[in-house]
């Protein structure tokens, strides 16, 4: 990852803090094909943490890509938030 290392950095401190009990939510944004998902496997690669993905749509649904991304974890885990609550 070239010229990334303060982001990475700040992603991997975000990342042990919500490991670590912190409640913590970081969105990417930016351009196609600069590296947002590259990034964000790296940095979670050796850890514990899940990468979700979610992608605007063209409608702009507020909380589209949030709701896309636990969509897609939920159908490839049935139940995998039950520990979260109601």
């Amino acid at each position: 990852m070239i010229a990334r290392g303060r982001e990475r950095d700040w992603l991997a401190e975000a990342a042990a803090e919500a490991l670590g009990g912190q409640g913590s939510l970081v969105l990417l944004a930016g351009e196609a094909g600069v590296g947002k998902t590259r990034l964000a496997e790296e940095v979670l690669a050796d850890g514990e943490g899940r990468f979700l993905r979610g992608a605007a749509g063209s409608a702009g649904v507020a909380y589209g890509p949030i709701a896309a991304a636990l969509r897609g974890y939920l159908r490839a885990v049935p139940g995998g938030l039950s520990a979260c609550g109601p």
